[in-house]
């Protein structure tokens, strides 16, 4: 297979300022079913015996809680049988916190480097909460230069799934196989000097790739039903493609293959389509600039098509209807740009806002969108797009100018605009509120609910509401909180954390939601 790194091209300013056009709606080839063995065999070079694994990491099932000093302690209690829980990463692991009884447990302990991404996901049902171990980290010479990194075929990371109360690790697949590593080691031999083994630099980068695409938050996700996984391994093939997980069953079942980087999968609303990215080049450290994206594709769930959406960087905003996307192109250096509806089963898209903007949200309901932009046009990103704060109609009614819009930066991780559907309002720039008719909303014209001041305060980075809204889990980046009704009084649930605020949380239903 020739180096994906020989495959970079240079993109002009044309091409990147391009409009969100859509290919013709024809369907890829489809990769070959998998063979009845899921742990296809190869017969390591005589050599890989020699070298010695740099760095390992095991999955520790292990129970803490955090006491009030945020030190953890073991916890001989168990979840509730009932649930909800509420899953979140920091930087010292994956936990798992119980809404009822406010027993938190550490599903997966994080040990070496300071930074190792964490992908998670829960479920809607059977309690089912599936993480990717994190990738092994590299090590270096005294020069700088990368020594092998990957232990013995078999010590990759690999997929797994928990099923809440129980916190009993079950292994579902290996996120690059054993057969995979051989193949891109023996394809890319080593070299020995000074200090030992070397990697090839062409196998370490591909290697590098793959373990970016599953070990980087948004990896995976449940289908809305909870019953099949979409992730993002290397089993089958040298690069990492879009496999399914069913639950039930246990089948595993591949929907993509290529020379690109399968990555970070979303189900549509009914789950007959997962659409996902291709990436050319993660940025793992080697250069400056953004991941380098080739494409947004969709792929039927059941594996009877793939096509291609849009070339280029499209990130989605949220789901119009089961098969309508709403998605922006990021280009570089004018960021958002170009807003469209694009249709996943067929890839036909239809064009909302031409030109570049800081921020946009949507609610599904209603296909109200508001979008923000104080940014001018230049000889760099030309545009003649209007300045402000904007609300778009999904059917394609022109846009309304509702009020000034100044670029503002809050937390990192928070969004400028966001819709709150408890609140069933737009949240600009964490003060201002606007109905989906683009009304300013003051106290005096709704009635205060005692969750408000939650929902829109700067005060956290993640904010997450229980499927019947009643309770709201929250945490900025060193504490996680629970508020629930009638008063919505955040009580501290865990703390002492670090990097909160880089993963997120999510809810976990019990069999039946």
């Amino acid at each position: 297979m020739e180096p994906l790194r020989s495959k970079l091209t240079t993109i002009t300013l044309a091409t990147l300022l391009a409009s969100c056009a859509t290919l013709p709606s024809s369907s890829a080839s489809l990769p070959p079913p998998l063979p009845a063995s899921q742990t296809p065999s190869a017969t390591p070079p005589q050599w890989l015996a020699t070298v010695r694994a740099m760095w390992t990491e095991q999955a520790i099932a292990s129970d803490v809680t955090q006491t009030p000093s945020g030190t953890p302690t073991a916890d001989l209690r168990l979840l509730s049988q009932e649930g909800p829980w509420i899953a979140f990463a920091s930087d010292e692991g994956l936990w798992v916190a119980d809404a009822q009884n406010r027993v938190v447990k550490r599903i997966l302990s994080v040990s070496g480097p300071a930074y190792r991404s964490i992908s998670f996901s829960g479920s809607s049902d059977r309690g089912a909460l599936a993480f990717a171990e994190p990738p092994p980290q590299g090590d270096y010479t005294a020069s700088g230069d990368p020594i092998f990194n990957t232990p013995a075929p078999g010590a990759e990371s690999s997929l797994f799934v928990v099923y809440l109360p129980s916190t009993t690790l079950h292994e579902v697949s290996p996120l690059l196989a054993p057969a995979q590593a051989i193949a891109i080691a023996t394809q890319f031999p080593f070299e020995q000097g000074t200090h030992g083994w070397y990697r090839h630099p062409d196998a370490w980068y591909l290697t590098e790739q793959i373990r970016a695409a599953y070990g980087r938050p948004g990896s995976l996700a449940w289908s809305p039903d909870g019953s099949q996984l979409a992730f993002t391994a290397s089993i089958y093939g040298t690069t990492s493609d879009l496999y399914l997980f069913d639950s039930g069953t246990g089948r595993l079942s591949r929907l993509s293959t290529g020379p690109t980087q399968a990555a970070s999968p979303i189900w549509s609303p009914d789950g007959r389509y997962i659409v996902h990215k291709a990436i050319e080049d993660f940025n793992t450290g080697e250069r400056s600039g953004n991941d380098i994206v080739s494409g947004l594709w969709s792929a039927a769930a059941d594996g009877s098509s793939s096509i291609l959406l849009a070339p280029g960087d499209i990130r989605p905003v949220a789901w119009l209807s089961a098969t309508d996307l709403l998605a922006y192109k990021w280009v570089w250096p004018c960021d958002s740009f170009n807003l469209a509806v694009v249709n996943v089963a067929t890839g036909q898209s239809r064009p909302l806002w031409q030109g570049p903007f800081e921020a946009v949200a949507a609610d599904p309901l209603s296909g109200a969108i508001l979008l923000g932009n104080p940014y001018e046009g230049n000889e760099i990103c030309p545009s003649s797009a209007p300045l402000g704060l904007f609300l778009i109609r999904a059917d394609g009614t022109p846009p309304t100018r509702l009020a000034d819009y100044d670029f503002t930066q809050l937390w990192y991780y928070v969004p400028p605009i966001e819709w709150s559907e408890p609140l069933r309002l737009f949240i600009v720039q964490g003060r201002r509120l606007y109905t989906t008719e683009g009304q300013l909303s003051t106290p005096s014209t709704r009635k205060r609910e005692p969750w408000d001041s939650l929902a829109t305060s700067d005060a956290f980075c993640n904010k997450s509401w229980s499927s019947d809204h009643s309770m709201l889990a929250l945490s900025d980046d060193s504490n996680v909180y629970l508020a629930r009704t009638p008063d919505f009084s955040p009580q501290v649930l865990s703390q002492g954390h670090s990097g909160l605020c880089a993963y997120g949380m999510q809810w976990v239903l019990p069999s039946g939601g």
